[in-house]
């Protein structure tokens, strides 16, 4: 019902970097590009810029009072999936 984008983003990176790095394989690359690519694309706020902390499931507000903040670790671990998905790819697209 609720996504936290943050920890999407989070989560694609991480099974980015294991799949890299334990275990190559090409569908869980691609895999965890499209949670990273997903969760970015959905949690961007297209009014104001930056990723929204919290969204519903039909990118509305839900209850959680701080959904809309724009915290600092969200674009942090945005970046670091960025970078490594750029890494991984080198498509100018993750730039």
């Amino acid at each position: 019902r609720l996504l936290n984008c943050g920890h999407a983003i989070e989560a694609g990176w991480f099974v980015l970097n294991y799949a890299r790095t334990y275990q190559p394989d090409p569908e869980l690359i691609d895999m965890a590009l499209n949670m990273i690519e997903w969760s970015l694309a959905t949690g961007w706020d297209s009014e104001h810029g930056g990723i929204f902390y919290f969204l519903d499931r039909s990118g509305r507000s839900p209850i959680q009072l701080e959904w809309s903040m724009k915290l600092w670790w969200v674009h942090n671990e945005t970046m670091v999936a960025l970078l490594l998905a750029y890494e991984t790819t080198r498509d100018v697209k993750w730039w």
